[in-house]
This record gives C-alpha cells, structure tokens and sequence, in this order.
C-alpha cells in the first residue's frame, strides 16, 4: 500500500499557473469526494524556487508531497500580445505543421484532431472571406474606394470581435498550443533547457512508495522528453507515468524530432516505467485511444505488453446525460476533465490516483490495454 508518493505533475499549455492549479485541485477533490468517499486534505502552496511550487495532500494512511513543474513563464512569453501577434501565432502553428507534412499524418490517425490543427487558420480564412465579400458588394453598390474601406473596416471589425469568437471557438489558444509544439520539434532553446531541470528535479526525488509523473495535453510530451532524461541518471528509482490526453505525436511526427522519437521509444522500453494513457474520445485536443509509440513510427518494443497501457476515461459513464451533454459542447472543458470531479464513480477518478493508497499500475491492473480504437482514422497504419 502506499504510504508516500510524490507526484510531479506537468500541466499542459496554460499560462496560469501553479496558483490556479492548486485552487481547482483543492476545490475539485472536495467535490469528488461526495462520490469516491476519499476525504482529501490539501495544504497551502508553497513555493520552491522559478520552476517549481507544491503543496501536500493527505488522506488516511496516505501522504502525498504534489509537485508542479512549470514552464508557465515559456508560455506567457509566446502569447497573444495583440490582433498582429495573434494572426503570427496562427501562422506559426499552420505552416510549418502543413509544411512538415504532420498535418495529413495526424488527419490519417485522427480526424477530428486534424480538424482542430486547421480551425485557427479556418477562423482566420473565414474573417477574410467575408471582408472581401462585404468589399465586393460595397465596390458593386458604391464604387471601388468605398469597397475598400469596407473590406478594412469589417477585418478591423472581426479583429475587434476576436475575444467573443474566441470563447466560442478556442481558436487562439489551440493555435498557441500547436506553435509551442512547432517550437518544441524544432528543438526551441529555452523549452529544451526547462526539460533538463525538469529531469534533474524526477531523478533527485526522494526515496517514496510511489513517484507519480504526470503529464497532460503538452505536458504529456514535456514529461515524456523529462523522464528519458531521468532516466539517464544512475540510480534512478521504478517510476509511475500518467498521461492525460496527451497529443505526443503532434510532435513525434515531425521530421525534426528524431531526439524526441528516440526519448520516447527509450521511455517505452524501460521496465522501471510503468506508464498509462488515458484519453476521450470527447477530447478534440488528443489522439484517442492511439498508441503514441507506433503513431510516431516506432515498433513497440513487447507488443504482448505494449507502453503504454491505453485505456480510455469513458466521460459518458461519468456524468448524466445532461451533464455529459454539456461537457461534449465544452471543447476546451472536456481537454481538462481528467483533472476534475465528475457526477459519478467509475474507474478513472483523479484524485484517487494522486492522493489514494493504491499505486498506478495496482489501480488499473484489471484493465486491458484499448487495441484497434479506429473510431476517427482515415486509413489504417
């Protein structure tokens, strides 16, 4: 049973921080604990130094020193300053992916994360066509001065509106997260940097019954670089690994990032790891139910027992009807599920997994790795 765990938990593409982290998770293992009966104690946060805070959590029998790794600083650097920043974002997050080919090697695994790759530069398409559509008509009506000006003024208009389309379509967020991972394949200075303190910080882990990391959205593919460094280290301990719709091969697909394939297979082959993916098929910003390994090219190094382990959040067992009908319009909501309470018990339950007296693999060794999920592919690999 466990006693001790420490948790390393690396959050995906949100530049708000340790703060805000700790707020939901206190708020949200309250909530929950009205459907799992695990009465959840979590202290104040405390800072570390730049790159790291953390708080305990304690349950009967059970105590857990949960760490958050941040690169929130990274990400703040690379956000919308402005309606100009914002269309380069865009433009940062298309073309090269489009260019690199990843577009049409994520559309064959997942339509629907295709789909969500296109849609910023879709919202940017749109706002033109109907610019010049509205200059047309006015050139038609009024002559070609007017026309002009009408074209300008409804893209100022559209720019002006970005931040009411934005909290329908999530569309400058979803482009800021495919530019970080742009960056992230093309070996970006400071995203690399932050990883090896990241894997300094897992390897010195004191000795626990279980340390967890956990990576979610891009977390996922930061913890995955992280633990391969770890790992390097000598005297690494045997380590839990949790990922929380993860978008791995967004980056493993691009040509640039062979370093990356090769800390990934490596991650997947070490028996000290015992890794989990979780994933919904509701969750537009991951690849369901998709084996990162093999997406990426590579061969599973035990196919009889494959890494990781892909098992699915199944959110409509979780929620009733109207609940979970609301979740499925949330896109940006149903992303961050997996951190939050849910209206009734089931297998996947966050908080169990942190602060509970079972380890990772012990929870879910009942489960079956998902094989054959072909729900959203184009074509077969």
């Amino acid at each position: 049973m466990i006693g001790r765990r420490i948790v390393f938990y690396i959050p995906g593409y949100d530049p708000r921080g340790a703060r805000h982290y700790h707020q939901v998770y206190a708020a949200e293992a309250a909530k929950q604990a009205s459907i799992n009966g695990l009465a959840i104690a979590v202290a104040p946060l405390e800072t570390v130094d730049n790159i790291e805070q953390r708080w305990r959590v304690s349950t009967t029998g059970t105590e857990t020193d949960y760490r958050y790794l941040a690169y929130d600083d990274l990400i703040r650097r690379r956000w919308s300053k402005g309606p100009l920043s914002a269309l380069a974002i865009i433009c940062r997050s298309f073309f090269p992916l489009l260019a690199r080919g990843v577009t049409w090697k994520v559309a064959k695994l997942s339509w629907p994360f295709a789909v969500t790759m296109v849609l910023p530069m879709a919202v940017v398409l749109a706002a033109v066509t109907v610019s010049i559509a509205a200059g047309l008509i006015v050139w038609t009506l009024s002559g070609f001065p007017a026309g002009l000006a009408a074209m300008l003024a409804v893209f100022v208009l559209l720019l002006a509106l970005r931040h009411l389309l934005e909290k329908r379509w999530n569309f400058l967020w979803l482009a800021s997260v495919f530019a970080f991972v742009a960056d992230q394949g093309e070996g970006a200075a400071d995203i690399e940097a932050r990883i090896d303190r990241f894997a300094l910080r897992i390897a010195a882990a004191p000795a626990a019954d279980e340390i967890l990391v956990i990576g979610h959205s891009t977390g996922a593919q930061i913890a995955v670089a992280a633990l391969a460094r770890a790992l390097r280290q000598p005297g690494t301990a045997r380590l839990s690994f949790l990922t929380l719709g993860s978008i791995i091969p967004a980056l493993g697909l691009q040509p640039t990032a062979t370093a990356f394939r090769a800390e990934l297979a490596a991650v997947a082959a070490d028996p000290k790891v015992d890794w989990i993916d979780f994933t919904a098929a509701i969750d537009g910003v991951c690849f369901p139910l998709t084996d990162p390994v093999a997406a990426c090219g590579l061969s599973q190094p035990d196919p009889a027992r494959p890494s990781p382990k892909l098992l699915s959040a199944r959110f409509p067992k979780l929620f009733s009807r109207a609940s979970y009908a609301a979740l499925r319009r949330d896109r940006k909501r149903a992303h961050f599920q997996y951190l939050l309470a849910t209206d009734l018990p089931g297998d996947y339950d966050y908080f169990p997994i942190t602060a509970g007296d079972r380890s990772l693999a012990q929870r879910y060794a009942h489960l079956e790795t998902v094989r054959d999920f072909n729900q959203f592919r184009l074509a077969r690999r």
